[in-house]
């Protein structure tokens, strides 16, 4: 919280724009501690003009120009503020159960991007009951995708294997029952895509496999061009959130960290344990 209202982080998050389409950093700070007040006393709802500026934050720290239009500080700066809004409003019992999960994958994204992994790790923790492993695939494929990028962005191995393997399976079901070879370019394609990839990714960093981080990046791509299938936006944009992440991830990957001649099952055994160690950045990612 204190970081969140910390005025000169919000300056320079903010950035210039035009006066009334924001608000000012003094009156962003003001909403989000009014927020945190409110939290205490039991009396939770988020102002519409916190939400839209946190969606705001977002969408200039992710934007593809990014690099080229804002500081590294700033963009860092956009995901740790737009994220702590996030992780706020998931509390607003007004928003549904795909509003939800958009929040935290929002807020995730947010937090991993700005080095708040810890963060990230408790956001899919006050989610997980959301990951639907034991209901019909039809009945919740509006949300898979954004499933899908939550449940990965909480690097908890002991839940993920097993929810993938049920999704995995069911999406092959699916695929003969409509006697397809694979539901690319259906309205499934692109949720199918998102599960390969993050398959994929996670195959790579709990065992090491090489060749799962091309193919994460093609299924991830697939859905980008359209080639999965179109009109699943939400799997838009999870999946290029998901394709900046997993750029990252090479060299994070405690088989590339480690010193060179190091078995194999030195890091299966830090990736696998109870809690895991998947990644190695600026600090390192353990999930409790």
């Amino acid at each position: 919280m204190e970081r969140a209202l910390n005025l000169p982080d919000l300056v320079e998050a903010l950035g210039a724009h035009q006066p009334g389409v924001l608000p000012s950093p003094q009156e962003l700070a003001s909403l989000i501690a009014d927020v945190e007040i409110r939290a205490f006393r039991g009396d939770f709802a988020v102002d519409e003009t916190l939400e839209r500026a946190a969606w705001y934050l977002h969408a200039v720290a992710s934007a593809s120009e990014a690099a080229e239009l804002y500081t590294p500080a700033r963009q860092r700066r956009a995901f740790a503020v737009s994220a702590h809004v996030f992780d706020l409003t998931l509390a607003d019992p007004r928003h549904d159960a795909r509003q939800r999960l958009n929040l935290a994958f929002g807020a995730q994204v947010g937090y991993r991007r700005a080095d708040l992994d810890p963060n990230a790790t408790a956001v899919y923790r006050r989610v997980s009951d959301l990951l639907v492993d034991n209901t019909p695939l039809v009945d919740h494929a509006e949300t898979l995708a954004v499933e899908a990028g939550v449940a990965f962005l909480g690097l908890d191995t002991r839940f993920l294997f097993p929810l993938l393997r049920s999704w995995r399976r069911q999406l092959t079901e699916l695929a003969a029952t409509v006697e397809l070879d694979d539901l690319q370019s259906t309205m499934f394609g692109p949720a199918q895509q998102i599960v390969r990839a993050v398959w994929s990714l996670l195959r790579f960093l709990a065992f090491g496999t090489g060749r799962q981080l091309p193919v994460a990046r093609a299924a991830l791509l697939s859905v980008l061009d359209g080639t999965a299938g179109t009109g699943d936006l939400d799997a838009r944009w999870v999946a290029a959130h998901l394709l900046a992440i997993a750029d990252g991830l090479e060299s994070g990957s405690l088989y590339s960290i480690l010193p060179p001649g190091t078995p194999n099952a030195v890091a299966q055994a830090f990736c696998l344990a109870d809690p895991p160690v998947l990644i190695l950045q600026r600090q390192l990612v353990v999930v409790w």
